[in-house]
């Protein structure tokens, strides 16, 4: 049902966008006679991951909308301040070390982290034709948790404490065995685990035919989310939009 609601709001900026586009006379000069302010949207889907994790982690998909006010300041040099929801995180085969005199796995675990993010990006546009244009742009973004939750995978690996195999099961035959308190679920943003404050660097590509725009950015966590000290780890999250200028 998520995937089938972003898809539709998906497919009606889309519309919008063709829709007013479509009352432009197909040979105006919409680069030359571009205002000097501008108002965005986009949304799209990212992939991000996580660096200084203490377990080996992969990309997780998710998904990314948000709006945005232009300024061009000066010719072909513009200034970018948006609001952005963002969802980031990893996965990964979560790990408990003598948890009641056993190691535990769980693989294909998955941690979701939902924020509000504020980037501000200053960029260049260089006019490729009279329909289309490349812009190159990048700035620091500051972002804060709103959501998210750890889950465990479908299965869970236990073995003795020198890592030798003993046996698997599915999660919910595991955590109705003798292993009192295990849970499935937990909070990402809980004192144990993830910090919700995060900040970094953003850059990215932007290519727009008339109103309609395909951005490929990344974005850099410069600060360490984890709780716990003896970890450093960073946010790192790619994403691909589409969007359209009012």
């Amino acid at each position: 049902m998520k995937t089938i609601i972003k898809a539709n709001l998906l497919v009606i900026f889309l519309l919008i966008g063709l829709a007013a586009n479509a009352q432009r006379h197909f040979y105006y000069d919409y680069v030359k006679f571009r205002p000097k302010v501008t108002f965005n949207v986009e949304m799209g889907v990212s992939f991000s991951n996580l660096s200084g994790y203490p377990l080996d982690t992969k990309s997780k998909a998710g998904f990314v909308a948000g709006m945005s006010v232009d300024w061009q300041f000066a010719k072909n040099w513009y200034v970018d301040f948006g609001v952005m929801f963002q969802e980031k995180g990893a996965k990964f085969d979560q790990e408990y070390t003598d948890y009641n005199g056993y190691n535990l796995r769980s693989p294909n675990s998955t941690l979701d982290a939902m924020y509000i993010q504020i980037p501000i990006h200053f960029g260049y546009k260089y006019q490729i034709s009279k329909m289309m244009d490349i812009s190159f742009h990048a700035g620091p973004y500051i972002a804060y948790g709103v959501g998210g939750q750890m889950k465990l995978g479908d299965t869970v690996e236990k073995y003795g404490l020198d890592w030798s195999y003993i046996e698997s099961k599915p999660i919910g035959e595991f955590i109705n065995d003798s292993f009192a308190g295990f849970k499935r679920y937990a909070d990402t943003f809980s004192d144990a685990y993830f910090k919700k404050l995060d900040y970094g660097l953003g850059l990215g590509v932007l290519f727009e035919y008339n109103n309609i725009g395909l951005g490929v950015n990344y974005d850099f966590g410069l600060t360490n989310i984890s709780e716990v000290e003896a970890n450093n780890v960073k946010n790192r999250a790619g994403y691909v939009t589409l969007g359209y200028r009012f």
